[in-house]
C-alpha cells in the first residue's frame, strides 16, 4: 500500500467505490491512450513538457530534494532495488552540495 497526501485523498474520496484489489479506476481506457490523452490536455494548456514519466521523476527529485530517504523514495516508486532509484534519481543537486559544503563552516 503507498500512502497518499491528503489533496490527492479528497480526490480519490470522490470516486465510486469499492475498485476491486489490483483494479482499475477506469478499466475500460488503454492506459497508453489515457497517457497520450493526459499529454495532449497540457501541451493544450500551455504545459508541454508534461508526462507521466516526468511527473513522476518531478516528484522523485522532490522529495529526494526535501531529504525523505532514497530506500522510501525506491519503496514509493515501486523499484525492485534501491540501485535503479540511484541510477536515476539520486543526481546531486547544486543546492545540497552548497549544504554540504557549509557543514565544515565551524565557529
Amino acid at each position: 500500500l503507498v500512502p497518499i497526501c491528503g489533496k490527492l485523498s479528497e480526490v480519490f474520496s470522490r470516486v465510486p467505490w469499492p475498485v476491486e484489489p489490483h483494479g482499475l479506476l477506469f478499466p475500460e481506457i488503454d492506459a497508453k491512450a489515457m497517457s497520450i490523452q493526459v499529454s495532449r490536455s497540457f501541451t493544450r494548456a500551455g504545459y508541454p513538457w508534461f508526462s507521466f514519466q516526468k511527473l513522476r521523476h518531478t516528484a522523485a527529485c522532490f522529495l529526494l530534494d526535501n531529504d525523505v530517504p532514497i530506500t522510501t523514495v525506491s519503496a514509493l516508486l515501486g523499484h525492485s532495488s534501491i540501485n535503479v532509484t540511484m541510477d536515476f534519481y539520486a543526481r546531486v543537486r547544486p543546492r545540497k552540495l552548497v549544504e554540504a559544503v557549509k557543514k565544515f563552516d565551524v565557529l
